[in-house]
């Protein structure tokens, strides 16, 4: 579970977050209440939104990944 949860240095994000676009919750007594949305979007409209927000940390860890390569090779 830590693993999952904690950033890498080279890309700055946790694995979590580059798969599912969320962090890992701490578990707390207030938080182990359901969390019911408000809305109920449709499976293609949270995968489009789950697609753009998660673009630019898409991004930033390919290119960070690039300059990690780059970096060992020399």
């Amino acid at each position: 579970m830590a693993y999952k949860a904690t950033p890498y240095t080279t890309t700055k994000y946790s694995p979590l977050y580059i798969l599912d676009g969320r962090e890992m919750p701490l578990r707390t007594s207030e938080n182990l209440k359901a969390k019911n949305s408000k809305e109920n979007p449709s499976h293609s409209k949270r995968l489009e939104t789950l697609r753009t927000s998660l673009s630019p940390s898409h991004n930033f860890a390919k290119r960070a990944n690039s300059r990690s390569q780059q970096n060992r090779v020399l």
